[in-house]
């Protein structure tokens, strides 16, 4: 996409820290920190503190409603 538009575009990340061992999950945060624009879904918050870029916003979703 960025070859073609010259952007980035946003990437949606459903639950895929839950599919990846460590070593990928590193990987795939170091390829997007800062770069593009990415929507990741989790259920366990400790993958977190590995963000190298410390630009992001974390919505809680309980029962419906965004805490």
């Amino acid at each position: 996409m960025k070859s073609e538009s010259g952007e980035y575009p946003v990437l949606l990340l459903d639950d895929v820290f839950s599919e990846l061992d460590q070593k990928r999950k590193d990987i795939l945060l170091e390829l997007i920190a800062g770069k593009i624009q990415t929507f990741i879904t989790a259920t366990d918050l400790n993958i977190l503190g590995k963000l190298k870029h410390s630009a992001y916003k974390l919505f809680k979703v309980k029962e419906g409603l965004i805490e």
